[in-house]
């Protein structure tokens, strides 16, 4: 749903958005052994377990803005394994995969639609940087989901600051 309040889960939501961190924790923890068998980790097409690490939580705010949670999972690599894939239920939304090799610093990013499998991350060698164009794909397409379905206020925005402007220079 673009907007939560027209989800059947609507009083679910904000119930949860007013919770406080630590509240929030205790009913993310009752939700984890089932978040955890629907998420699907493939390393060369095997599913591997995935234990959950930590939960990041902000303080509860408007229960019309999202509140953006971070959480760390992490799942052992068959020895030799070449390849990884990642995919989130639908059901649980969009998704950010950032995978990072033990022994590098630099991260791989991924912006995945609900339901979406990503690309095959390879692990033989050292990950490839994204080029320029998929990164600009990427955030291109987020742009657009972003402002056009759920973002009319950002459009009545920009056209106000156009339509009240005195001069077309200083915008």
């Amino acid at each position: 749903h673009s907007d939560t309040d027209d989800s059947p889960n609507a009083l679910v939501y904000n119930r949860l958005r007013e919770l406080e961190p630590g509240e929030f924790r205790v009913e993310f923890e009752r939700f984890v052994p089932d978040m955890l068998e629907r998420l699907d980790a493939r390393f060369d097409g095997v599913r591997v377990p995935l234990t959950f690490g930590m939960i990041e939580i902000p303080e509860a705010g408007d229960v019309d803005l999202v509140r953006y949670s971070f959480i760390d999972l992490s799942g052992q690599a068959p020895a030799g394994a070449r390849q990884f894939v990642w995919r989130y239920p639908e059901e649980y939304g969009s998704n950010v995969l950032r995978v990072r090799m033990a022994q590098e610093d630099e991260m791989r990013s991924a912006w995945l639609q609900s339901g979406e499998i990503s690309e095959p991350f390879d692990l033989a060698g050292k990950m490839a940087p994204r080029s320029r164009a998929e990164v600009a794909t990427d955030y291109t397409v987020l742009g657009f989901t972003h402002i056009l379905p759920q973002g009319l206020d950002h459009i009545l925005f920009v056209l106000g600051i156009f339509l009240l402007s005195l001069r077309l220079a200083s915008i």
